[in-house]
């Protein structure tokens, strides 16, 4: 039988490297998208270096993705990032807010609208992973927040 095949983005570290290793030790196929390596070697995974925030970086991994494997099992989106920035101050870094936004907003966008396709008819999931910062906003992270937010909505 034909092992599953799941993506990870964002697996090289942290919640996402966590995912990576529990699918690992559940002998499944691990595809993980980050923008460095994991340090993990193991013969069921298969790592690109992607960054989640340009597109047509996306794009390539994906068409690795589908070239290897064909179809998936499941799209793990954790990638994220999280930058102190006061928008309301004179010299708020705007270059800081695009960013979260380009990985924990159009990225995962971007990654859902390129990898749903090529799950498995009627088996196939999607776990896109928000924070608390979805239900309640943070002064410290506001963009932040407004991207974990968007992604409730775009689940519903």
């Amino acid at each position: 039988m034909d092992k599953s095949v799941i993506v990870v983005v964002g697996g090289s570290k942290g919640i996402g490297l966590s995912i990576v290793e529990s699918c690992l030790y559940r002998d499944l196929r691990v595809v993980s998208l980050s923008r460095s390596k994991s340090g993990i070697i193991h013969e069921n995974l298969y790592e690109i270096e992607c960054d989640v925030s340009v597109y047509l970086s996306l794009e390539r991994a994906v068409e690795e993705i589908k070239k290897k494997f064909n179809k998936i099992k499941c799209l793990v989106y954790v990638s994220g990032v999280a930058e102190l920035d006061n928008l309301f101050e004179k010299n708020s870094d705007r270059s800081k807010w695009l960013k979260s936004l380009s990985v924990n907003l159009t990225g995962l966008i971007d990654a859902t609208s390129l990898i749903v396709p090529l799950l498995e008819n009627e088996t196939g999931r999607v776990i896109l992973f928000g924070s608390v910062s979805s239900f309640k906003g943070s002064a410290n992270i506001p963009v932040y927040s407004t991207a974990k937010h968007a992604i409730l909505g775009f689940v519903k």
